[in-house]
């Protein structure tokens, strides 16, 4: 039996069908727009998904061209709150996902806790880049996937937009 941990995410993947493009490889339709991943060997989908907090910042920088903006790191050394998704996937998985993100998401974290017995872990980008806001598409995205973990509408929208909001005021000091 392969070793499982958890994979949390904090952006475009805590929508599941987003996600499942990095597992399965099958192209769909995110927000009109043609998703196609490589996909891993093993395409068992995760064996459980939960919600999940970091306790850490989340921020949005560099640009898309799939998303046509930022898109969404964690910044493991900053303290906060962020809201996301775990998925409990095999090792070799995780390294499959890590390696189709690209090299803007390098740094691996340490362990972020546990649960369940398994190891929760993320990736993200080295250091922290000057903030880029992310397209609407890229927003609907993450909301709707906030949704799904049982965060009501309002409230996912409100966290994303607040953020965003808080972001582009530090920038602009």
């Amino acid at each position: 039996m392969e070793e499982h941990i958890w994979y949390a995410c904090y952006g475009s993947n805590i929508n599941r069908e987003r996600f499942l493009c990095y597992i399965d490889g099958k192209e769909r339709s995110i927000c009109g727009k043609l998703v196609k991943n490589k996909g891993c060997e093993d395409k068992s989908p995760p064996r459980e998904n939960h919600p999940f907090v970091f306790n850490h910042d989340i921020y949005f920088a560099k640009t898309s061209n799939n998303w046509g903006g930022g898109v969404a790191f964690i910044d493991l050394d900053k303290p906060g709150r962020a809201y996301g998704r775990i998925y409990l996937v095999t090792n070799k998985q995780f390294d499959k996902i890590k390696e189709q993100e690209g090299g803007w998401y390098s740094r691996q974290s340490n362990s972020l806790g546990e649960k369940d017995g398994y190891k929760i872990y993320t990736f993200t980008d080295k250091k922290r880049e000057k903030y880029i806001p992310p397209s609407d598409c890229y927003r609907q995205v993450i909301i709707q996937g906030l949704v799904e973990t049982g965060v009501p509408e309002k409230m996912a929208r409100e966290y994303i937009e607040n953020r965003i909001k808080e972001l582009s005021v530090a920038d602009n000091r």
